[in-house]
């Protein structure tokens, strides 16, 4: 079957100082390939997991050393920072992959997490 740009996003809203999943699934009948990650917030969160169900991380930040949204965004203003990956990211059909953040602004955030890629329905 022929691929197609794809976006797959992902998105809580995480309740102040709290720690939410985002998570993006894949249908049983189709493969999706992430070439970039863009995140998007209304404040400071921190990254401290990536992992898919099967419990394979793809970082090894976590509570005590964590990803701080400000090496994930471009600005202050959190705004629309690309992260290229060094080999994309394939997303067998039947995936989730899950995205642990806490809130470090002290309020409630809202937080994106958006990939772009190409999607295959087999």
């Amino acid at each position: 079957m022929p691929k197609y740009p794809y976006f797959l996003v992902g998105y809580n809203s995480v309740t102040a100082n709290a720690t939410e999943a985002i998570t993006w699934n894949t249908g049983s009948n189709e493969e999706i390939t992430i070439y970039k990650i863009r995140f998007h917030s209304t404040g400071g969160f921190d990254l401290i997991d990536i992992e898919d169900q099967a419990g394979t991380p793809y970082t090894n930040a976590d509570s005590n050393n964590p990803l701080d949204s400000n090496l994930l965004t471009a600005s202050s203003k959190n705004e629309y920072y690309e992260i290229v990956l060094p080999e994309p990211l394939v997303l067998p059909p039947s995936t989730q992959i899950t995205f642990s953040v806490s809130d470090t602004s002290g309020s409630t955030n809202e937080v994106w997490i958006v990939g772009i890629g190409t999607r295959e329905i087999k």
